[in-house]
C-alpha cells in the first residue's frame, strides 16, 4: 500500500486529471492511481469522484472590462 492509497480509499475513486501537473506527467500520475487500485477517466463524466486540478494557464482567463 503506497501513500496515495493510505490517504484516501483510492480503489473506490474514479479520477480525472486536469491542468498541468508540476511534479508528475499526466501519464505518471494516472499510473499511480491505477497501481493503487483506482480508476482513471480522460473525460468529464458523472462517474468522476475525484478531480485533480493542476495549474491552469492564466492566459485563458482575461479580466472582464466594464462597459459603461
Amino acid at each position: 500500500m503506497n501513500q496515495l492509497s493510505r490517504a484516501i480509499k483510492i480503489e473506490e475513486q474514479c479520477v480525472l486529471f486536469t491542468g498541468r501537473l508540476n511534479t508528475f506527467t499526466r501519464k505518471g500520475a494516472q499510473q499511480l492511481v491505477l497501481a493503487a487500485g483506482g480508476h482513471v477517466l480522460n473525460y468529464c463524466s458523472s462517474a468522476v469522484t475525484l478531480l485533480v486540478a493542476g495549474v491552469i494557464d492564466k492566459g485563458l482567463f482575461e479580466p472582464q472590462r466594464r462597459i459603461n
